[in-house]
């Protein structure tokens, strides 16, 4: 088959197939310009701990992967992840529970990675009681410093009051406070300033 689209004239093929006419043939005929690529390879680092007995306890779960991304920290060292999955086997069944996470600007610290696993569990627990527990850290990148300008103050301002906004939806009430002067002058520090709830 492949012979006789050889035979075939490359004018032929080009004014039935268009471009990909003109690739067959050259195919056909051992013409094969581009170079071969290797996929390109994912970098990642994975632990996994394997609990004694089924916790379902989210404070626990916290507690294990913290300890998990503790093991990670030394081979991590210099780099900074864009994405982070929690994978949880549960107990009978062998059914699993995955969560990930990608990340808008790589994160290299260590609490802010424990932050983000801490809101992923408290967001969404698994079904079951889980026996074993793993985390992958992926897409890998150099760790590299963020410089703010003055200029960067007002969007950071603008970051801020976007995120106070989302709690807001999302809870049905501010959960951030800020502090007002209400009797600064007033012999009793309670009665100096106040809590009100953040408007942003």
């Amino acid at each position: 088959m492949i012979g006789e689209v050889a035979c075939i004239s490359l004018g032929d093929l080009i004014s039935q197939f268009g471009a990909q006419g003109k690739r067959l043939w050259q195919l056909c005929n051992g013409i094969d310009e581009p170079p071969l690529l290797p996929r390109p390879r994912v970098e990642f680092l994975e632990q996994q701990m394997q609990l004694e007995a089924p916790v379902a306890g989210v404070e626990v779960l916290v507690a294990c992967g913290r300890q998990l991304l503790s093991r990670l920290s030394t081979p991590l060292r210099g780099r900074a992840v864009r994405e982070l999955s929690i994978r949880a086997e549960l107990e009978s069944g062998g059914r699993t529970w995955e969560k990930r996470v990608v990340f808008r600007e790589a994160i290299s610290d260590n609490d802010r990675l424990a932050f983000v696993l801490k809101s992923v569990l408290n967001a969404s627990t698994p079904p079951r009681p889980v026996v074993a527990m793993s985390l992958r850290l992926a897409s890998l990148a150099a760790e590299s410093g963020k410089q703010l300008s003055f200029d960067d103050r007002s969007r950071v301002r603008r970051q801020i009051e976007e995120a106070i906004r989302q709690l807001k939806t999302r809870y049905g009430f501010s959960p951030i406070y800020r502090c007002v002067d209400v009797e600064p002058w007033s012999a009793i520090p309670e009665d100096r300033q106040i809590l009100v709830e953040s408007d942003a």
